[in-house]
Parts: C-alpha cells; sequence; structure tokens
C-alpha cells in the first residue's frame, strides 16, 4: 500500500473564498440587486410662528414633562404658539416678572428640531439670555464617582458666551454624556451665534425615548414627578442665569403641582412623594 506524501495545509487558505472576495460580473453582484432601489424624498417641514410683542427681559424654554413640573410653579398667560405642519408644539407665555416662556407640549421629529429652535431663538433676539429646563436621566448617566441611590444633583450645560455663576449644588454634565432633542438644537444654535444660553437638567428615572416620525404630544406616563428640592435648585440656577432676584421671579412652591399656566395637559396634579415632601 502507498503512503500519500505529507501535506502542509494553510488554516487560512483552508475553505473557498468568501463570497464578497470572487470576483464576478453578475448583475446579482452584493449592494447591486436588479430592480428599482426605493427612495424616501426628505419632508418639508411647514412652521408657523405668532407671538405678541412685549418687553421681555430674558426667555426660558421648558424641554419636556419634567420641566413642566417647575412650570407650574411659575404664573403666566398665553401669548402666541409656534405651530409645526398645522400642530401647536410650542406654547408661549408671559410671567408677571416680564419672562418670556416657550412651552414645549410635544416630541419632535429629528429633521424639525433644529426649525423650531431657530424660530424660537429669532423671536427672543440675539442680545438676551436663554435658559432651558430639561431633564437627564440618572439611570444612564455615565460617571465616574460613585453616588448614593436616588442622590442625584442638577445639572447644567452651557455655551461658551454664558459667564454667568451657579450656585455650587448644580454641576457640570460632563461628557460624553449627550444633551438631546430640542433642548440640544437651541443649545448648538445658540452657541453658533454666540448668544448667552444655558440648559439646567432635572435628575429623572424616565429614559427620553427616540425622536417620533411626526410631532406627538407628551403623555401622563412620559415622566415621573422630580422631587421639590430639585425644582428649588433649578430655580436658583434660572435667577442666577437670567440675573433676576428669586422675588422678581415670581417661582413659588405653593403653585407647584396645583395647576399649569399652559393650556396643555399636565401631570402636575399627580401625586409627588420625594424629599420628604408630598403635593398633590
Amino acid at each position: 500500500m502507498g503512503v500519500s506524501p505529507r501535506q502542509d495545509i494553510d488554516p487560512l487558505q483552508d475553505g473557498p473564498p468568501a463570497r464578497y472576495a470572487v470576483e464576478s460580473d453578475s448583475e446579482d453582484e452584493i449592494g447591486n440587486y436588479p430592480g428599482p432601489r426605493s427612495t424616501r424624498a426628505a419632508h418639508t417641514y411647514e412652521i408657523e410662528s405668532t407671538t405678541l410683542p412685549g418687553d421681555h427681559r430674558s426667555l426660558i424654554v421648558i424641554c419636556g414633562p419634567t420641566a413642566r413640573y417647575w412650570l407650574s410653579g411659575l404664573d403666566g398667560r398665553s401669548i402666541g404658539s409656534i405651530r409645526l405642519d398645522g400642530v401647536q408644539v410650542v406654547e408661549y407665555l408671559s410671567t408677571n416678572s416680564k419672562q418670556l416662556v416657550a412651552v414645549l407640549t410635544h416630541r419632535l421629529p429629528l429633521g424639525a428640531q433644529h426649525l423650531v429652535a431657530r424660530s424660537i431663538i429669532e423671536a427672543q433676539g440675539i442680545e438676551k439670555s436663554i435658559v432651558l429646563i430639561d431633564s437627564y436621566s440618572y439611570l444612564t448617566y455615565i460617571s465616574s464617582q460613585a453616588r448614593i441611590q436616588d442622590d442625584n444633583a442638577v445639572r447644567y450645560l452651557s455655551t461658551s458666551s454664558s459667564a454667568r455663576p451657579l450656585p455650587k449644588t448644580i454641576i457640570p454634565f460632563d461628557p460624553p454624556n449627550l444633551v438631546q432633542h430640542l433642548a440640544a438644537a437651541v443649545v448648538a444654535e445658540c452657541e453658533y451665534l454666540q448668544i448667552p444660553a444655558a440648559v439646567l437638567l432635572v435628575p429623572t428615572r424616565y429614559i427620553s425615548p427616540p425622536a417620533p416620525p411626526k410631532p406627538t404630544e407628551y403623555s401622563t406616563s412620559d415622566a415621573l414627578p422630580p422631587s421639590l428640592t430639585s425644582l428649588q435648585t433649578v430655580t436658583k440656577g434660572v435667577s442666577s442665569i437670567l440675573d433676576v432676584s428669586l422675588e422678581q421671579l415670581d417661582w413659588q412652591t405653593s403653585r407647584v403641582g396645583q395647576k399649569s399656566p399652559t393650556k396643555s395637559q399636565s401631570r402636575a396634579r399627580y401625586l409627588n412623594v420625594g424629599e420628604g415632601n408630598m403635593y398633590i
């Protein structure tokens, strides 16, 4: 019986080449399938803004349902709105302290966020400060420092032209964490235009979902009530950024959870238990 000579086997060549490594002139090559390709035209949004003229000192932008709890501490009246494709997505309020408040009532599509942000900034004017109030989920926040559960600070992110000092209880919103949605669009636009702006972020367990394909109104399940301590910290931050005294700002804890100055549905009437406080 003859013995076949020993053959060296290259393990890297022990098999046929991968499909994509084979040269071919075939029409069914990867990425070139027969038939027409489906195309999706970019949606063009129609935006309409109406605001009554007034002597407003600065602008406060309320982004998201968590920030609406802070809004309930103010007293204001509706003076205008922003409509996106015929749907009111922002309501303008005028307060007793001469602050213009823009309240986001809907989650916005990704392609419309910069349009709404630009409309808000144009209504305000580039010479005035802008403060935004939003939230961040401490469940997904990335930090190198250990923290006690449910003991999370109010954080901030500001443009390079914003130089107002903040209370020590408000700490920076550090990378690699990202601000999202309308707040991110407004801050980015303000940074480009060199407008002083800062966003105050209330800690919450709620994780914000991705942007919807069309304007979607906030529901009662979109946020959990923040602690009264966090809302009071935000108030001090707003006072510092806008250089307005707490008395002039006219934000009162007695109003929180009792009513909302907006026409839209608010969750501020729901039970809130936190930091030893309970209000309905």
